[in-house]
């Protein structure tokens, strides 16, 4: 045999030999990506929850600044006479706002009373003169 049918031989069972290998490891390679996956992606969902969830404050955000803008801006569009209508309207709201406050405050100061029913009258059977009744018969039926 020469020395190349040696380096080839040797080389076509190196592969063999690589093959028998990847076979019997292949079994536990598999396993140890499938357990490496499952970690990844345990240990990645923490973050894509927080990452969830900082979305969604940020929509709630974003939804609330269109709202201030739109009502900025629909204030600019109104007229004078609109502006005072809803100076009234806010005026009227504020000023029950305030009366239902004080209400409140007052019966939360409003010292805890007991109430009693009043004591009922006395009354006299004594028949004095002039409290007699007067009784008359109708002796026509």
């Amino acid at each position: 045999m020469s020395e190349f049918e040696k380096v080839i031989k040797n080389v076509v069972l190196g592969g063999i030999g690589a093959a028998a290998t990847v076979v019997e490891m292949g079994g536990e390679l598999a396993k140890s990506f499938v357990e490496k996956g499952q970690e990844t992606v345990r240990q990645n969902q923490a973050a894509c929850d927080e990452l969830k969830e900082k979305v969604k404050n940020a929509c709630e955000s974003a939804k609330s600044a269109c709202e201030n803008a739109k009502m900025s801006f629909d204030l600019a569009r109104m007229t004078a006479e609109e502006r005072a209508e809803l100076r009234r309207q806010l005026d009227a709201f504020d000023a029950a706002e305030a009366e239902a406050a004080a209400q409140d405050e007052a019966a939360e100061d409003a010292p805890d009373e007991e109430i009693t029913p009043d004591e009922p009258e006395e009354v006299s059977d004594d028949l004095s003169e002039g409290t007699e009744a007067e009784y008359t018969i109708d002796e026509e039926n």
